[in-house]
C-alpha cells in the first residue's frame, strides 16, 4: 500500500465563530493565481511550485531588531 499522507488543508484556514468569518491563511501567487508555500529554511520566503515565482521576506538585521524592541518599551511609570 502507499504511504499515508495527513491532511493539512484545515491548517490552510482560521475560523472566527464568533462573527462567522473564515480567513484563508496562506497567499495567492500573483503571476498564476496558485497557492504558494512558506519556506523559512535557508530564508524565510513564500514559493510558488507551479510558476517557481517567490517572494523573499525582508529580514531585519541584529541592530535594527535591538532598536524596534527598544522603541516599543514603555520609557518609565
Amino acid at each position: 500500500m502507499g504511504k499515508q499522507v495527513k491532511a493539512r488543508a484545515h491548517t490552510w484556514y482560521e475560523v472566527d465563530y464568533n462573527t462567522g468569518t473564515i480567513k484563508f491563511l496562506r497567499r495567492f501567487c500573483p503571476r498564476c493565481g496558485s497557492v504558494m508555500a512558506y519556506h523559512k529554511v535557508p530564508v524565510p520566503r513564500w514559493h510558488c511550485g507551479k510558476c517557481n515565482y517567490t517572494i523573499f521576506e525582508v529580514q531585519q538585521k541584529p541592530a535594527e531588531k535591538a532598536a524596534a524592541k527598544a522603541a516599543k518599551k514603555p520609557s518609565g511609570s
